[in-house]
């Protein structure tokens, strides 16, 4: 399994996609898209910050366990900077 680690905004997800098209592997994305608490963080940051932690870290851990079914699964995001976000939105 391969996963790319690091902040908001600095090419996760491009990468993540560029490595699975050019090695042929399944690349699991975290689902920004369908979430609910993002837009309430968005509006109120402080109240919603642990919220969307535990949000996105349940979403993340769900797309390790599907990843590791699949021989070299890519995720384009891990739980390793977990700690440093934490920091990041505690500093709000």
């Amino acid at each position: 399994m391969i996963c790319f680690a690091g902040m908001f905004g600095i090419g996760k997800t491009t990468y993540a996609a560029v490595l699975g098209e050019h090695l042929d592997r399944k690349v699991y994305y975290e689902p920004v898209d369908q979430n609910p608490v993002l837009e309430m963080f968005y509006k109120n940051p402080k109240q919603y910050a642990f919220l969307l932690q535990i949000y996105f870290l349940s979403k993340r851990l769900k797309n390790i366990k599907s990843a590791q079914g699949h021989p070299y699964g890519i995720l384009d995001r891990s739980i390793y900077e977990d700690a440093l976000i934490v920091e990041v939105l505690y500093e709000l």
